[in-house]
């Protein structure tokens, strides 16, 4: 297992936001996506249109969904998951669909990063089980 995916992995049985997803993200790197997110988004980068700290909360959270897709493991359940829980949440349609943008903003992110790096079947491992975890 790679000492990148071996730190997230201690992170998911040890931290809690969902417990398993907290500070995957440096924060520099979940501004970041944040704004290339708001500033895509049709209200304009001038606005978020939900709070930072949900915002943040999303970005840690799609971290999973990222190393499933960069490892080959079915995240799609987990992404469904976490879109319901967002949706039984005061949001508005608007509102959602830039959750869902910034959900998918971070973790094509997350797989791009680790793109360089091969996925053992360790890792494969590792990340179903983080997975399995949903938000």
């Amino acid at each position: 297992m790679n000492a990148f995916v071996a730190l997230i992995y201690s992170a998911a049985l040890f931290s809690s936001q969902p417990a398993h997803l907290r500070d995957l993200f440096p924060v520099e790197h979940v501004a970041e996506v944040i704004r290339v997110t708001q500033k895509h988004f049709r209200a304009g980068p001038e606005s978020l249109p939900i709070p930072r700290n949900d915002a943040m909360r999303i970005v840690q959270s799609s971290a999973a969904a990222g190393l499933g897709a960069w490892c080959g493991v079915e995240w799609q359940p987990y992404y469904l998951a976490f879109m319901r829980s967002e949706r039984n949440r005061d949001w508005s349609e608007e509102q959602l669909t830039f959750i869902g943008m910034l959900f998918g903003t971070a973790q094509g992110s997350m797989e791009k990063s680790m793109a360089r790096t091969p996925c053992e079947s360790s890792d494969r491992e590792s990340v179903a089980r983080m997975l399995q975890y949903l938000p």
